[in-house]
């Protein structure tokens, strides 16, 4: 049985570039997004959806949590999709056209904890785009909308 729900998310990022070697480099890149959106649970897998609006750019979003695997779909100004699954890596490409890169996605560690009523998903990983490589930490909290 599905359930839609209108929700509120907080997105918390922190993305850290690597050298040549995997270790740190720079500052590292934080951002934290709140907006509203939908949460849609079909059987085991939940899915959010929202749209992201920054800087003049419209993504639409999804992200869909089986298990302990994570999918990630954009699209809009961006492009992308990504597949977290522990101990896989997931070649795709990244889009921001009229630009492609190459994207190589690592997941470390996945923490799913959301529910129907929302909950927590974390996520650690390795990505690669465009040879340049990144650890990121993304951090996910649904909270229902009980309006």
């Amino acid at each position: 049985m599905t359930k839609k729900t209108n929700c509120f998310l907080k997105i918390s990022s922190n993305v850290i570039n690597l050298d040549e070697d995997g270790r740190p480099e720079g500052e590292v890149e934080k951002d934290e997004l709140c907006v509203a959106g939908a949460l849609n649970a079909e059987g085991d897998a939940i899915t959010l959806s929202y749209k992201e609006e920054r800087e003049g750019s419209s993504v639409l979003c999804k992200i869909t949590a089986r298990g302990d695997e994570v999918k990630v779909s954009r699209r809009g100004d961006v492009i992308s999709d990504m597949l977290f699954s522990p101990g896989k890596i997931h070649k795709s490409v990244y889009k921001v056209p009229p630009f492609s890169f190459d994207m190589e996605i690592s997941a470390l560690k996945i923490e799913n904890g959301l529910k129907r009523d929302g909950g927590v998903l974390s996520l650690l990983y390795g990505m690669t785009v465009g040879g340049a490589k990144k650890r990121c930490r993304m951090k996910i909290e649904a909270f229902l909308d009980n309006e």
